[in-house]
């Protein structure tokens, strides 16, 4: 969600946002937009992993919204929901150490060394580690290594509001990234469709 009240504000700084002026309606639309996601992701994988990284827009309903995905999908065992309102996530596949934050609160390039103090063991068993991050919003300063980490920040698929776009915020070239990471090589492919 792009606000997080039915003042369609920020909570943290107050920010004006659009939002539909049901706010019901808004988290109603985006609940079932997750849903459709998953269904997506079920269609084509086994087994499909979902968290919901509390952001600047949205950290009062993230939690909210996990728990409302755990209770839809609690009896379907091959999708987990990781109700963990942390701010951020980690999972290891194999070999491979995957970290992430939203990237309002701390520097992204900061991830390296939040991702072998917070989870010294699975840093320590893993060869490869790669951290994501969301909140710039674009490509500006993207990719970058630090640490024995790649690390990066994704697009947004949304275009700007108009608090955005007055406060002079470049559009973003808005696309959605799906990255595929091997259990003993790490990162084997990548897939980028701009979002119009």
């Amino acid at each position: 969600l792009h606000c997080d009240n039915k003042r369609n504000q920020t909570d943290r700084s107050g920010n004006p946002l659009e939002g539909d002026s049901r706010f019901s309606k808004g988290k109603e639309g985006a609940m079932m937009l997750l849903v459709f996601q998953i269904e997506l992701a079920r269609a084509k994988h086994k087994r499909v992993i979902v968290r919901i990284l509390p952001g600047n827009p949205d950290a009062l309903i993230a939690d909210s919204a996990a728990w409302f995905l755990h209770a839809w999908y609690r009896e379907v065992p091959e999708v987990e929901i990781d109700t963990d309102p942390g701010d951020f996530w980690f999972h290891q596949h194999g070999d491979v150490m995957l970290g992430a934050n939203h990237g309002h609160k701390v520097k992204l390039v900061q991830l390296p060394r939040i991702m072998s103090t917070y989870k010294r063991e699975m840093w320590g068993k893993t060869k490869w580690a790669y951290a994501h991050g969301f909140h710039l919003h674009h490509k500006e300063k993207v990719a970058w290594e630090e640490g024995g980490v790649v690390g990066e920040i994704h697009q947004t698929p949304v275009p700007p509001d108009a608090f955005h776009h007055g406060g002079g915020y470049a559009d973003s070239q808005r696309t959605m990234c799906s990255i595929t990471y091997h259990d003993q090589k790490g990162e084997q492919g990548r897939w980028t469709e701009p979002c119009f």
